[in-house]
């Protein structure tokens, strides 16, 4: 009857809306693909392309995600973070300046010391090394005010200070991103556990619909509705897992892991112990 024609046409729709939404995904993707591209090079320095078949990995439970034992934990590895270990070795060329500038503020003081013994002079002369043929003295030089060296004494502190109070905001920058990132992070994995269970028990009503519709007690608009509402709690489930993933590389990179990461596959592929 007429309502089996609404029924039809209301899966229709759906089915529709369903190949837009295939299609939007696979322009995600391919953009997203291409994106990647951009940041793979071989060792001779000629870019790469993704092979064909290559898709992202799963995301795994959040209990199987390598993570460090806590926040504190995450915070400790900021100090290796690279933009602190910028401003570090910053630190460093800034105290050679330094000590180089303290060095410019000492007297110039030079011995000056000619012995003209020749062979053929008279031996005991040796024994008077400060009376005939022998020229020696000394010169004192000190800047009177030592504007030029104390000028750039100073502008060397003040690069120290303001390279000091940089590292300082940017430790805590990071340190406050971690906790957020952390929160986040946390914040996900419980959203993703609600909506694991929703998505399950969804799919049991699905499926108890199906055997209803078979048995005929229901109808195909009851069908399409519990797919429906399945098909968005399992999107959503899609869409946390992948919040969730993104969540922990934004932790990993504002904590510094990856820097452990790195040079930890670094000295295996090295050999280093």
């Amino acid at each position: 009857g007429a309502a089996a024609a609404v029924d039809t046409l209301e899966a229709g729709l759906q089915l529709r809306s369903r190949r837009l939404d295939y299609q939007q995904a696979q322009l995600d993707f391919q953009t997203a693909r291409l994106y990647l591209e951009t940041f793979l090079w071989d060792n001779v320095g000629e870019p790469l392309q993704l092979a064909p078949g290559v898709v992202p990995e799963a995301v795994p439970p959040a209990a199987s995600l390598p993570m460090p034992s806590g926040l504190d934990s995450l915070i400790a590895l900021v100090d290796m973070h690279p933009e602190l270990v910028k401003y570090q070795i910053k630190g460093e060329q800034l105290d050679v300046d330094r000590r180089l500038a303290l060095e410019n503020l000492k007297p110039e003081l030079n011995l000056e010391y000619n012995w003209l013994w020749a062979p053929g002079n008279n031996p005991l002369d040796i024994i008077a090394p400060f009376e005939n043929d022998y020229k020696w003295g000394a010169n004192f030089a000190i800047p009177l005010l030592y504007r030029k060296e104390r000028g750039k004494l100073n502008q060397v502190r003040i690069k120290v200070e303001q390279n000091s109070l940089d590292q300082d905001n940017i430790y805590l920058q990071l340190e406050n991103e971690v906790r957020q990132r952390y929160a986040q992070f946390q914040q996900y994995d419980q959203m993703l556990t609600q909506a694991t269970i929703m998505s399950d028990q969804y799919a049991q009503l699905l499926a108890a619909e199906r055997i209803r519709f078979e048995n005929g007690e229901s109808s195909l608009f009851l069908v399409n509705s519990r797919e429906v509402k399945y098909l968005d709690a399992r999107k959503k489930q899609i869409d946390l897992e992948a919040k969730l993933g993104k969540a922990l590389a934004e932790l990993w990179e504002r904590s510094g892991i990856l820097e452990v990461l790195w040079l930890d596959w670094t000295d295996t592929v090295n050999g280093t112990p």
